[in-house]
């Protein structure tokens, strides 16, 4: 009995361990040789680009208007959708924010009395 639970033991890890691990590797080695120039990406260290220049080991990313950034191919940990923006805002997010100077007095007074209230 006990010859036939180290066979299933190096099975399961291989299914639980080795056999993962091997497919990660092969999906990000096929995400690095389909990588093109003009490709919008993210490093394995969170630098958003977009690929300027690839060489065998290397490629350029732009990151800013003129910043541009030479990070290992590898390093290269996902391509972006081209629908994602690189600064992750649109333009249309700031019509959320509040601009404190052009509150009355009145609103200000009303918020602070419903924080009291809330607290109480």
């Amino acid at each position: 009995m006990s010859f036939i639970i180290l066979p299933l033991l190096l099975l399961a890890m291989y299914f639980l361990v080795i056999r993962p691990q091997q497919q990660r590797i092969r999906a990000q080695q096929a995400l690095v040789s389909a990588l093109e120039e003009g490709d919008e990406v993210v490093s394995s260290a969170g630098i958003y680009g977009r690929i300027l220049e690839l060489n065998d080991e290397t490629a350029i990313l732009e990151v800013a208007d003129g910043v541009e950034l030479k990070i290992a191919r590898g390093a290269i940990a996902r391509r972006l959708e081209p629908s994602t923006e690189v600064a992750g805002l649109d333009d249309d997010e700031d019509d959320d924010v509040i601009d404190v100077d052009e509150l009355t007095g009145d609103e200000l007074v009303e918020d602070e009395e419903s924080e009291a209230a809330g607290e109480a």
